[in-house]
């Protein structure tokens, strides 16, 4: 063992890789506090708050009378182009937003070269934390043109879809997207904010959608936990 962190958290850190690789499955039961201080040789207090931390933080839950249990992971195999709210709606999972910045700033340059724009362009930037199943799933960085989307910066975005205010209420439809996938760490303040340790290497989404008139609309970069969510993908040989 590591000397040099507390006991309480090798238990914690232990458990968590126990889950990752496969020895306690998603819904298992996982060793009692008295199992756990057995093994490691240490007071029932010191198993507690290991496993209060991985309660909180999302990796296991409790049921009252029968244990500690794994908590499931979320699994998406995403073809089409859904927004986030319409993509857990259909999966029945429990989705709380929470707007963390929203304002005008000048486009990225990722963005202005993928639309071919001028690098002086204003564009709405919106950053939210996605939590699901009260867990912090995902971190959304996301900008948007602003010509003729000045809604976004007083609709409510914490209760409604984003695709469908825009499709909806202002009759503007959506046409395609690109997605690319990529590995990326967090800065302090955005690591703090999805709460991940610092340095810990995220599943990173990008994603650039066009309307249907094939004007771009926007750019962006969600971050996934991905202790709690894995993305699928079907591959058929022809």
């Amino acid at each position: 063992m590591n000397s040099n962190k507390p006991l309480y958290q090798i238990i914690k850190n232990n458990i968590k890789e126990d889950i990752k690789n496969g020895k306690y499955q998603q819904n298992s039961k996982i060793p009692s506090e008295t199992e756990l201080g057995d093994f490691y040789h240490t007071s029932r207090i010191t198993v507690v708050r290991a496993l209060n931390d991985l309660v909180s933080e999302g990796y296991l839950y409790r049921e009252h009378g029968k244990g500690t249990f794994v908590n499931h992971q979320i699994r998406e195999n995403v073809m089409n182009l859904v927004g986030f709210n319409e993509r857990m709606r259909n999966l029945d999972l429990p989705l709380r937003t929470i707007l963390l910045e929203r304002c005008i700033v000048q486009i990225p340059k990722e963005m202005a070269n993928y639309f071919n724009l001028p690098e002086d362009t204003d564009v709405i930037f919106i950053k939210r934390l996605r939590i699901v199943e009260d867990k912090k799933l995902c971190l959304s960085k996301a900008y948007f043109m602003k010509e003729n989307n000045e809604w976004l910066l007083t609709e409510d975005l914490e209760n409604n879809s984003i695709y469908k205010l825009l499709e909806n209420q202002y009759k503007q439809k959506l046409g395609k997207g690109t997605q690319l996938f990529g590995v990326e760490c967090l800065d302090k303040k955005d690591t703090k904010e999805l709460g991940v340790e610092e340095n810990k290497a995220l599943l990173r989404l990008k994603l650039f959608t066009y309307l249907e008139n094939d004007k771009p609309f926007e750019f962006d970069t969600t971050y996934y936990n991905q202790d709690f969510y894995e993305y699928e993908i079907e591959l058929n040989r022809k």
